[in-house]
C-alpha cells in the first residue's frame, strides 16, 4: 500500500494511514519533499523539514519505508511502485487523485480518506498570524 498525504501534523498522520489501511500494513508511504510544498504553498513553507516529516510517520508502527519525492506530482512514484491500495486525503475529488489510472489498471485500489478537522497546518498559520496582529 502506498499512502500519498500532504505535510500536516501528525494526529492527522496517525488517523489517515489507519482509517484507509482497512487493518492492512502501510508497506510504503510518500511523502511530498520541502522543494514541492514550497512550489504549492508558497515561501515559508513547509514548516517542518521533509526529513522530520518522514521520521515521524516512518516511527508510526503501520509503516515500513517512506519515500520522499519532489516532483511536481506523485504521479512516477506511484507508477514505479504500484501500490495495491492508493490513499490519498479526501479533499482531492476522484479525478482529481494523481496515480488514480495507474493504480487501477494494475488491477489496486483508490482509498480517499476524510480530512481531520483542526489539523489543518495553513489553517494553524492563519490564527497564528491573526492572534500576532491583534495583539500589537
Amino acid at each position: 500500500m502506498l499512502a500519498l498525504l500532504r505535510p500536516q501534523r501528525a494526529p492527522r498522520y496517525r488517523r489517515a494511514p489507519l482509517n484507509a489501511a482497512d487493518d492492512e500494513r502501510l508497506d510504503r508511504l510518500g511523502r511530498v519533499g520541502d522543494r514541492s510544498v514550497r512550489a504549492l504553498k508558497g515561501p515559508g513553507r513547509p514548516i517542518q523539514p521533509e526529513d522530520e516529516r518522514a521520521e515521524i510517520l516512518a516511527a508510526l508502527e503501520v509503516v515500513d519505508y517512506v519515500t520522499i519525492f519532489d516532483d511536481d506530482t506523485p504521479r512516477t512514484v506511484i507508477a514505479r511502485m504500484l501500490p495495491n491500495v492508493l490513499v490519498k486525503g479526501g479533499d482531492w475529488g476522484p479525478d482529481e487523485i494523481v496515480g488514480r489510472a495507474e493504480v487501477e489498471a494494475a488491477g489496486g485500489r483508490v482509498v480517499s480518506v476524510p480530512l481531520t478537522a483542526g489539523y489543518s497546518t495553513s489553517a494553524m498559520i492563519r490564527e497564528g498570524l491573526k492572534t500576532l496582529t491583534t495583539e500589537e
